[in-house]
């Protein structure tokens, strides 16, 4: 929801990333074209639910709507998600 900071585990599969990397996301909102970051170095803490390694992490929508977020780990592009933000 808009403006209620909302706890979000991030989780990744392979050898792309390692434990100890730091993950950034920044989020482009669809109708308004503005990039905001949302996450800045959460730290990698290693496998959790199946999943190779993990970041829990804080984030916080200030406008609603579609949100493409891009997923960095130490700088580089991951990969992209894209999540509806409710008023």
């Amino acid at each position: 929801m808009v403006s209620q900071t909302g706890k979000y585990g991030w989780h990744f599969w392979g050898e792309s990333v390692k434990s100890g990397d730091f993950l950034r996301v920044k989020g482009t909102h669809q109708l308004t074209g503005k990039e905001v970051e949302l996450v800045s170095n959460a730290k990698l803490l290693g496998p959790n639910s199946g999943a190779d390694n993990h970041a829990p992490t804080n984030m916080t929508f200030r406008t609603g709507g579609m949100w493409k977020l891009n997923a960095y780990i130490d700088g580089k592009l991951l990969g992209s998600v894209y999540v509806k933000v409710e008023n």
